[in-house]
């Protein structure tokens, strides 16, 4: 892995993101201009800012969902994390932190993006 695979897959996803709402096109388009300023935009390291990968973890029959009390936001948010240097996609990312997380083994994830979010939470470097 290094930070052009990471960096590659996380664009791949936003261009080919099917975006539903005004808004959610204008915030592709930010991240994608984020992404295209920042080479390592997907590590944790890169302190102005950077992607994060999340999945939503739902049951086989698609009517419950799994989610986890974050300690530092104190909210019920869904499982995700940090890319690592270790993860090759920011998808493998997302599945890494929902296996960890979730403690649930052979989860399969859907690599479409559900959504994006910016926040301004900051991380402890």
């Amino acid at each position: 892995m290094t930070a052009s695979t990471l960096h590659a897959s996380a664009v791949d996803r936003l261009q080919n993101w099917r975006t539903d709402s005004v808004d959610a096109e204008s915030l592709r388009h930010t991240m994608l201009a984020f992404l295209d300023a920042a080479p390592e935009g997907c590590l944790r390291r890169h302190v102005p800012g950077h992607v994060t990968a999340s999945s939503l973890v739902l049951d086989a029959d698609r009517r419950h969902v799994l989610l986890t009390l974050h300690p530092r936001v104190g909210r019920w948010i869904q499982l995700g994390g940090h890319c690592e240097e270790s993860d090759e996609t920011v998808v493998g990312a997302a599945l890494r932190e929902a296996t960890e997380e979730s403690g649930i083994e052979n989860l399969v994830i859907d690599p479409e993006l559900l959504s994006a979010h910016t926040h301004p939470i900051t991380c402890s470097l």
